[in-house]
């Protein structure tokens, strides 16, 4: 994110030299972006050679300058082509509410802030896996690095359905390091999103929490058909019902594909008598596996789920 500093009041505290000390190391390293205002650059300095020495010293004041060069290019027209330099959310450190800023970390609480990954809370961990896959096939690896092991800085947390995430929303993790990713569950394409969605918007929206909700019904809805026809002919006895479903999903207009419940639609194409058939658990299991083998690189999303994951991408790049 991009942290503003320009309230003095924060560089007069007794640990304002150890604040300055983890705001630039957080710069340094890539996890959030400083924005010095010029009547407090002489104060930071100030405190980081009072606060450091030696190789750590110059490697802080590198970092320090590298913010104060970006900052000031900040409104520098972008080449063609370029992405923009500070695409970032931003947030202030001060003791108070800021004007200009979604979230204001007050300073006792900043060095605890700076440190905390970015939650995406999501109602199954298989919506991080469409994270990964989108993010692999739309190069954006910025995402990728920071749902790395080494990095951790994009963390998943998905289990319990829609249910639980309001639950989730109340825990400890601070508010300005969530992002919430829920389905549509849209009927139809031009129509509206559930209830259920709906209402988590909203408390995500009056909590400032950003949420996103995806254009199709659900992460399934953005398996590509080639993966789902190749699966289908190695299920066994249960090959002829999903083969079925897999020919009938592909007769469909695409945006009715984009909201079809596939669990229930792949279930329904075999009787229930049938006793090889596979029932709506059985097909929504089949379908998060082969979203597992898309984050794996075993597959490709098309380029029609990638635009529809492009506003996903975007943001989350935005908030880490």
């Amino acid at each position: 994110m991009r942290v503003h500093l320009d309230d003095p009041g924060v560089l007069a505290r007794e640990d304002a030299s150890e604040l300055v000390v983890a705001l630039l190391q957080a710069t340094g390293n890539g996890r959030h972006v400083l924005a010095i205002a010029d009547a407090l650059v002489e104060r930071v300095r100030a405190l980081l050679i009072e606060g450091t020495r030696g190789g750590f010293r110059r490697r802080l004041e590198e970092a320090l300058d590298r913010a104060l060069a970006e900052r000031d290019s900040h409104d520098r027209t972008v080449p063609p082509g370029a992405r923009p330099l500070f695409p970032h959310a931003e947030v202030a450190l001060a003791p108070g509410p800021s004007e200009h800023c979604v979230f204001t970390v007050p300073p006792e609480r900043a060095q605890d802030w700076l440190h905390e990954p970015l939650l995406l809370i999501t109602e199954n961990d298989i919506d991080g896996e469409l994270v990964v896959a989108g993010a692999r096939g739309l190069d954006r690896e910025v995402v990728l690095a920071a749902m790395s092991r080494a990095k951790e800085w994009l963390r998943v947390n998905g289990r319990g359905g829609t249910g639980e995430i309001p639950p989730r929303l109340c825990r400890s993790h601070p508010l300005e390091r969530l992002f919430v990713l829920i389905d549509s569950d849209r009927d139809t394409w031009e129509g509206p999103i559930s209830k259920k969605a709906e209402e988590i918007r909203v408390l995500c929206k009056n909590e400032g929490i950003p949420c996103h909700v995806l254009r199709r019904r659900e992460a399934e809805n953005h398996l590509p058909l080639s993966s789902i026809h190749e699966s289908a002919t190695l299920q066994g006895r249960a090959s002829r019902q999903l083969i079925r479903g897999a020919r009938a999903l592909e007769r469909q207009p695409a945006e009715a594909r984009w909201v079809t419940p596939l669990d229930t639609f792949f279930a329904e194409q075999e009787p229930e008598s049938t006793i090889h058939r596979w029932g709506s658990t059985r097909c929504k299991r089949w379908l998060r596996g082969l979203l597992s083998e898309l984050s794996d690189g075993k597959a490709e999303l098309d380029v029609e789920a990638l635009d529809h994951l492009t506003d996903l991408l975007d943001e989350l790049e935005r908030w880490l």
